[in-house]
């Protein structure tokens, strides 16, 4: 069996300001920062060891990996960086508040934004990820398909990493609608639960099954 600890970065600018980032990219904040740090830490004291460190190649992640890295003593581990752990673009839509990106997904599938409420998380991020590719003009947001379709690559080439060295656990710092849409993929009826910032999710393989052991976790 391996393991697959995967990381969301750290807070960032445009978290902080409540705007829609993707491939777009912006500095950690000081609580960014720390939330790093915090998650290095407890990963220093569960004793983890890694075989494989695996990165989205934006700065975010880079920053957060790096701060993770140093305060778990881990600070000699060579890093794979892969653009397959990209969050998910968001086209024309990146950058802009997350009031209006989600505000046009629901006129889109005829919701009046104001009173529009939704069961379940997970109905909720099934159906921006349905809708980006259709509402971006720019041609550049990925469609669900597209994503999930990276996503399981990437998952896959970590598989691969571990077995070329006989690891049995790896760890990836991305970001956090990618860990939902890897939630999904693997979870077939659970609802959705929030990932924070600096939290890690950890997935089990096994006789070529994925399986999600915990979500949001801070402490191992």
């Amino acid at each position: 069996m391996q393991e697959i600890y995967i990381v969301r970065h750290g807070q960032t600018f445009l978290n902080e300001l409540n705007r829609t980032q993707g491939w777009v990219d912006s500095p950690l904040t000081e609580k960014g920062k720390e939330q790093a740090r915090r998650m290095g830490q407890a990963l220093k004291r569960s004793n983890a060891h890694f075989s494989v460190v695996v990165a989205s190649d934006r700065g975010r992640v880079l920053e957060t990996v790096g701060l993770l890295l140093e305060e778990a003593g881990l600070s000699d581990s060579p890093i794979e960086q892969n653009p397959d752990w990209r969050e998910m673009c968001f086209g024309e839509y990146e950058g802009c508040s997350n009031e209006d990106t989600i505000a046009a997904i629901l006129h889109y599938n005829g919701y009046e934004t104001e009173t529009c409420t939704f069961q379940s998380r997970r109905k909720f991020r099934e159906l921006i990820t349905d809708t980006m590719s259709k509402i971006d003009k720019s041609g550049w947001a990925e469609s669900r398909e597209q994503f999930e379709a990276r996503l399981l690559a990437a998952l896959n080439q970590v598989i691969l990493s571990l077995e070329q060295c006989a690891g049995q656990r790896a760890l990836v710092v991305a970001h956090g609608v990618v860990m939902e849409t890897l939630f999904l993929l693997l979870e077939k009826t659970a609802d959705l639960p929030e990932i924070d910032n600096g939290r890690a999710m950890i997935l089990q393989h096994e006789n070529g099954v994925f399986t999600v052991k915990a979500v949001n976790v801070a402490a191992f």
